[in-house]
This record gives C-alpha cells, structure tokens and sequence, in this order.
C-alpha cells in the first residue's frame, strides 16, 4: 500500500529514483534534533538519496526542491547534516502510510518491499537475517574490548531464529496495546503558548511516538531476530540495537511480545556499582540490605511533598508509583553516570513538578543516600585529570583527554561512567558463559539469552531454580574476581533477581491472542 501511495501522491518518483529514495527517506526517518524536535537529514542519507553520484549535497537538495516544496534549515556546523522544517509531501500520503501501519500483523503477507517493489514472501526474512549477518561481519573489528567482542559473537551469529518463534504470536496484541498504551510526551510549555496549543503539541508528539513504535512492530513482524552493534564512540563495552526491533519498544510492549521468557536482572547494578567503585562504604551497608529498596525509600522521602499536593505517598504497583519511579530513575541513572547535580536536579522537576511541585529536585538532592553518592563522586571526579587513564576488567580503557564539562574528548565523568558499564558487563557476561557451557554439555535443560538489555535479558529456560543456582554460582566467582582486579577488600555487590515476563492487562483483550 505504501509503495503504491508514492507513487499516486509523489507520480515523479516513479521515473526519479533520487526523488523516491528521499520519499521513502522522508517517510520513515525517526531521527530529530534535540533542540528544535525537526527530523536530521544527513550527508550520510543525501549520499544514499543521490545514489552517490552528486558533487555536493546541495546538488541532491535542489534535485528535490526542483519537484517538492521541500524546506530545510541550514547546515548544522561540525554535524555534517541539516534540518528538514518541511518535507514537501502531499498531506494524503502522510494519511495513506499512517493507515498502512495500523494494519494487522496477519496482512502483512501481500506486502512488498517498498524500495525494491519485490514480494514479500517467507524466505525474506532469512535473507534479511543474512544480509544482516554479512553487513555486521565488517563491524567486529570495532570492538571496544576483546569481553564485548565475545557478546557481540554470541548474540549475533549464536541465536538461532526459532528462539523467537512465540513472538510473532503475540504481535497482534502488541498492536492493540500500542494504540491504547498512554505515551506519556511531556513537551514544553514555550512563553505564550495556550494550555490548548500545549495539548495540541502534546497530542503530535504521542502520536508521533505511536507511528514509530507501529514501524518497529511492523519491522518484527518481517524479520524478529535481535542483532547487535558496538556504541558508534567506542566509549562503553554495551550493545545497542543493529536493527529495529523489541530492543527499541518500551518495557510493557516488550513484555507482551516476549511474555514466554523470563527475566533475568542485575538488582539496583548501576547504584551498587557507582558506590562500591568510589568507596562509599556507609551506604553500600544500606544498599545491600536484602530487605532495602532505594524506590521505596524514595517514596518516603518524598511523603510531603506528595501530601502538600493531595496525594498519597504510592505503593508498588500502582501507577503513580510507576510514574514517579521512571523519572527518578533517570536522576539515580544520571548521578551515577556523572550529570552536574544541578542538570539532575533540572531533570527531576522538570518530570514531576506536576505531581511534585517545584522543588521535586531539590528534593531529591537531599535525600541522604543521593546526597552521600554525589559527595563520594565529586571527590572521586576532582582526581582525575586530562591525561588519567582508567581499565576496566573487560580490557576497555578510558583516558581523561578534556576537562570536566568539555564537549571536545572524553572527561572523567565520561571516563567514570565507561569504567562502571565495564563492571556491569563483566557480571552480565556470566549469562553467555552458562549458555555457552550448556551447549556444550548438550543438556537439554536449554538456556538461551533471548534479549539482551544491558543490567538484564530475556531467557528461555527450563528448571529456573536449578538455573539460577548455575547463575548465583558463576557470579560470586566473578564478583571476587572483579574485588581483585580493582583492589577492593570486598566482593562487588552484584546480584541476579528472576522473574517470569508478564505482559500488562490489555482491555477489552486477552493479551495472548493475535
């Protein structure tokens, strides 16, 4: 249908394959500038526009401009790409391709692809997965360290297709919980803007939101295989999405796609790591409780300010809680990743100040947990200079080449935060060895890494108790292994927590159906 709107709305592009080229670019593009929200138009993407054979990228522009009213703002300096304040595509096409994403996964089978015009047909998706494959082959050099080069094998050429199988089941009601699902886009409120032109925005960007994530279900619904790739930087031993898939998708899409697996977490890594890294002894006494959440204490912490506000103070599981959680989340992930306090400070009230009031971040600086790990941080950031070179026991190295806030090279809140992501790793990677060594044991208690998420994955496992006990085994090994490397007198405090993948209830639906 896609294809076929193209060329009723755009009927050039049939015969100008550089004018097509920048529809389906147009079209599909997610990519937008922080600041200005308008979608980046590379010189990478004019290259492929032009099919590489213009001499300037304002050559492939006025190609464009000669058929769309195509406008674009001026090019960014040292990002070699420009914005596009307005594509030139006919409104009906925008409405065509936005009714073509809202169709069902089961009509997806009289489909064609929509740059090659070629039917799709059940051999496809092996192709692509080859195609994939052949194009990540030119990648492994980049590895960051030899620790992510083994992920990076692992979960791209070690998965086979049918682990994936049950997903597909499950798109249909992935589908419906997209349509319904509350996006949550919070745009600002710019001076003299309408509480009506604030709903208005706010509706655009949802609905936006929407669009991509139907793109990415449409993608699965091709082709379900995860792949991986190195950080483009080369900072941090993480993997990041190669191809669109449920990597991309927010956690309770996920859940419903992959709601036959289970879940395997780091328990609070990012915050036990940070403290134990910079020493902060008094209160890694506290994290480590088994009976200590930093969410709950959180909650409490914030009671007054919930109460001056009409609330109260949320439990787990309710949807305030949920909400409050998401953004603090961000703030714990921030601090202990090297954000100035007063940028996570921002960051807090502009998330809750609706709930919160003004002084949600304040709030949040005082709390003493947060308060002692920033203290133990800035002490740590004060020791680490330009030219300070940091390992990490993955074999990645992090060098200090600018000062603190700097733009320009790596400072050692950057240094800092691709150290810690390396402990994180290392007990992550334990999961790989336990599935490697299953395989070649040919057990048939099978445990496969479905999904990798950085602190967790989604497993398909047989005997879960058994299983963890493996996993418990294998990390305390490594935690002392990891106490040795960094010259800590204790263990690093990392621990696995598990539980079934259960999706949120879908109204009106059972969720298992497609």
């Amino acid at each position: 249908m896609t294809r076929r709107a193209i060329f009723d709305h755009v009927p050039e592009a049939k015969d100008d394959k550089v004018l097509f080229r920048y529809v389906v670019f147009a079209l599909w593009t997610s990519w937008r500038d922080d600041h200005t929200n308008l979608r980046v138009l590379p010189q990478e993407a004019l290259d492929w526009i032009g099919h590489h054979r213009y001499d300037a990228a304002q050559d492939v522009i006025g190609h464009i401009q000669a058929h769309l009213d195509l406008e674009i703002e001026p090019h960014i300096p040292n990002r070699r790409c420009r914005l596009v304040r307005r594509d030139g595509l006919p409104g009906a096409l925008w409405k065509m391709v936005r009714m073509d994403l809202r169709r069902h996964p089961s009509t997806h089978e009289d489909r064609v692809y929509v740059l090659s015009g070629d039917s799709f047909s059940k051999d496809a998706p092996t192709a692509l997965r080859k195609e994939i494959r052949e194009e990540l082959d030119d990648v492994r050099h980049e590895a960051p360290s030899l620790r992510a080069q083994y992920a990076f094998e692992r979960l791209n050429f070690g998965r086979p297709p049918n682990l994936f199988a049950r997903v597909q089941d499950h798109l249909g009601a992935a589908y419906r919980h997209v349509e319904r699902m509350d996006i949550g886009a919070s745009p600002k409120k710019e001076s003299g803007m309408s509480i009506n032109e604030w709903h208005m925005k706010k509706r655009k960007l949802e609905e936006r939101q929407r669009r991509e994530y139907r793109k990415i279900l449409c993608a699965i619904a091709h082709q379900h295989k995860p792949f991986y790739e190195f950080s483009s930087k080369g900072r941090t031993d993480r993997l990041f999405a190669y191809n669109r898939s449920a990597l991309e998708l927010p956690k309770e899409v996920r859940r419903i796609l992959f709601q036959d697996f289970w879940e395997i977490d780091l328990k609070s890594a990012h915050l036990l790591i940070a403290a134990w890294l910079w020493d902060a002894r008094d209160i890694l006494d506290v994290l480590t409780d088994e009976e200590y959440s930093i969410w709950d204490d959180l909650m409490q912490h914030y009671a007054p300010l919930f109460e001056d506000n009409g609330y109260d103070v949320p439990v787990a599981g309710g949807p305030l809680y949920g909400t409050v959680k998401s953004a603090l989340k961000v703030a714990l992930y921030s601090t202990v990743y090297g954000m100035a306090a007063p940028s996570v400070q921002a960051g807090v009230t502009r998330r809750l100040s609706d709930i919160l009031g003004e002084t949600a971040g304040a709030h949040f600086r005082e709390h003493p947990v947060i308060e002692r790990l920033l203290a133990r941080r800035d002490e740590k950031l004060r020791g680490l200079g330009p030219g300070t070179v940091l390992h990490g026991p993955t074999g990645i190295r992090a060098e200090v080449t600018a000062p603190l806030g700097s733009d320009d090279g790596t400072d050692a809140r950057s240094a800092m935060a691709t150290i810690a992501q390396s402990y994180e790793q290392e007990c992550m990677y334990t999961l790989l060895e336990l599935e490697e060594e299953r395989e070649r044991e040919k057990s048939r208690n099978h445990f496969k890494v479905a999904l990798w998420l950085h602190d967790g994955a989604y497993v398909r496992l047989r005997s879960p108790e058994a299983r963890m006990d493996d996993l418990h085994d294998r990390l305390d090994r490594r935690r002392n292994e990891l106490a040795a490397f960094a010259g800590k007198p204790r263990p690093l405090p990392a621990f696995f927590e598990l539980e079934h993948v259960d999706p949120p209830p879908l109204p009106g639906a059972d969720s298992t159906d497609n």
